[in-house]
């Protein structure tokens, strides 16, 4: 029988752990997700990108922003080269990605020290809804083990924003980053700025 707990209930028996954000956004017509997690600290992120483009299944690609995982993926399901590391086999993956209305559903696969991370870690953040562990589910030590992740589904929204400022005042960066930080519904991801064109008849400096 599936034992399902929620964020609260995984913290109540584990601890709050390490991962600060996870979020799952959905391009259905590409048939993509796009999994963002936050870490508080550097490492383990760094060991998970490695293990999940080793191991493969349903994961197209792994990037690194200090301690921020972008792991973009296939809805469906996938084989797994899931083993003790190596240059061929991974310990982290994800086997399956479903849309089931407005949730994710991710099947992840962790061994050892991942055990602990899709076991514990994951399952304790706040933006999941729930994580239904399997009745036979161990985790640390030697131990393999799987668990479904169900989060909200999302979608990504760019917002660009043109030269606002003039000579005498402002900062058009200023006012994107406060509307990003202070924006009263969706997840603020990051924030990126270009360099106007020297060149340009109009700018400020």
């Amino acid at each position: 029988m599936v034992q399902i707990l929620t964020p609260e209930e995984v913290q109540a028996r584990t601890g709050r752990m390490f991962c600060k954000r996870f979020l799952t956004m959905v391009d259905e017509k590409k048939g993509k997700v796009q999994c963002i997690e936050t870490c508080s600290s550097v490492g383990p992120p760094e060991w998970d990108a490695v293990n999940r483009r080793r191991t493969g299944g349903v994961i197209n690609s792994v990037k690194l922003k200090s301690t921020m995982l972008i792991t973009t993926a296939d809805i469906g399901e996938g084989e797994l080269k899931f083993g003790p590391v190596s240059q061929q086999l991974g310990a982290m993956g994800i086997k399956s990605i479903k849309i089931e209305g407005d949730e994710v559903r991710s099947t992840w696969y962790g061994m050892a020290g991942a055990s602990v991370g899709i076991g514990a870690c994951m399952p304790a953040c706040p933006d999941v809804l729930r994580t239904e562990f399997p009745d036979d589910f161990k985790m640390g030590g030697g131990h393999t083990t799987h668990v479904d992740i169900i989060t909200p589904k999302l979608v990504r929204v760019i917002i660009g924003i043109d030269d606002t400022d003039t000579k005498e005042k402002g900062a058009t960066w200023v006012a994107g980053l406060k509307l990003g930080t202070q924006c009263p519904i969706g997840k603020f991801i990051e924030h990126k700025i270009v360099q106007l064109n020297p060149d340009a008849p109009n700018k400020t400096t």
